[in-house]
């Protein structure tokens, strides 16, 4: 039961380090989702794996699509 608790927060990457790196992460129904770009790191992803180490999909995005969910989830996080 503890697993499905922490499974249902997220923990939201320093806006620097996600702009700068190209992954931001978000809780999204049952999931925890990463968002990312052809060009993230393999370090920065292994940092976000980390931080939430209960992430359950990696979801690749366009350049536009990127800007678009990093705007919404720290807009809807401010």
């Amino acid at each position: 039961m503890e697993i499905l608790e922490e499974q249902s927060t997220v923990k939201n990457l320093p806006y620097s380090f996600a702009k700068r790196y190209n992954i931001a992460t978000e809780a999204k129904e049952e999931d925890i989702i990463a968002w990312h770009k052809e060009e993230t790191p393999v370090e920065a992803i292994l940092e976000c794996l980390r931080v939430n180490p209960h992430i359950t999909k990696f979801q690749l995005l366009s350049d536009d699509e990127f800007a678009t969910q990093l705007s919404r989830i720290y807009q809807e996080a401010a």
